[in-house]
């Protein structure tokens, strides 16, 4: 499964390829777009997702009602969710997982608006500077490929930051009360750039990683970018980390996105989990060993 409107048919040539790989080995495949997997007549095992993290977030929806596996081929900026779990756009690295079948279920979030509509999620939502970026990016369209087209986006973010008043709760106790800054709610634990605000966040304890940051600028965000980026946004003063099963955040004025996607929900939000509802085909021996372990500890 490819997204349509990714790397100017970049996905869909390499979708193609992975197909063909598939068929070479005896495995039937057939190449479909996202948002089509539902109504093909058909019912896989496994969904390839050939893209950015945006073509998983589209995808989780099918995979879900399908009960189909994913496996993300990254060919997108950042690659959150097959940089967790150690996927590759090596179609030999594919057909190894597929003759190990070792399947993995990983928690999803589920944020819900002010007016009921429910979107989910498998990296995280965030409420700040970053969202205010992505949704600049919507509304201006991408002139670049790759990291370049935030460039625009990044400097006029800079220049006149988004910061609202956040309130947050997680399983009903207060935990930010109106204070300015920056919030992320996550589900797994990597971040864009290498800044990893949730390094502890596991997606697989049924349980979501609150992260406020309090900012009054973007300096203020600068630096906490900064600590996190070394693994010490913990130390700095103000910032809370606290996990649950259900977070509210309300930041009137504020926008968010989720798994780098602008969201257009209306404030305020509700976040859960749904425990184990997504199934994921495991790359790498290394990678099921770690996950036992999680489990173990957890």
């Amino acid at each position: 499964m490819y997204n349509r409107g990714s790397g100017r048919g970049k996905a869909e040539r390499a979708a193609a390829r992975f197909a063909r790989a598939l068929v070479e080995a005896g495995i039937a495949a057939r190449l479909r777009a996202v948002g089509s997997a539902a109504a093909n007549g058909h019912t896989p095992e496994l969904l390839v997702l050939v893209g950015g993290d945006g073509t998983v977030l589209h995808a989780i929806d099918d995979a879900i009602a399908l009960g189909a596996a994913v496996y993300h081929v990254p060919l997108g900026n950042e690659n959150l969710f097959a940089r967790e779990f150690g996927m590759t756009r090596e179609p030999g690295d594919l057909l190894r997982a597929i003759g190990r079948w070792s399947i993995d279920r990983i928690d999803v979030g589920v944020v819900r608006g002010a007016g009921g509509e429910a979107r989910r999620f498998a990296i995280m939502l965030s409420v700040g500077p970053d969202a205010s970026v992505i949704h600049r990016m919507e509304r201006h369209g991408r002139s670049a490929a790759g990291h370049l087209a935030y460039l625009e986006p990044v400097g006029e973010e800079v220049s006149d930051p988004r910061l609202a008043a956040v309130t947050a709760r997680v399983d009903g106790r207060l935990v930010v009360d109106g204070e300015v800054g920056a919030v992320i709610v996550a589900n797994q634990r990597h971040y864009a750039f290498g800044v990893d605000p949730a390094r502890h966040a596991d997606p697989r304890d049924g349980l979501l990683d609150l992260v406020f940051v309090p900012a009054e600028g973007i300096n203020g965000v600068i630096r906490a970018a900064a600590w996190a980026r070394i693994g010490r946004l913990g130390h700095l003063p103000g910032v809370r980390i606290v996990r649950g099963r259900e977070i509210e955040v309300d930041a009137p004025g504020g926008l968010a996105q989720v798994d780098g996607e602008a969201l257009h929900l209306d404030m305020a939000y509700r976040v859960g989990v749904e425990a184990g509802a997504l199934a994921v085909l495991a790359a790498r021996v290394g990678v099921e060993r770690r996950m036992v372990v999680g489990r173990a500890v957890g």
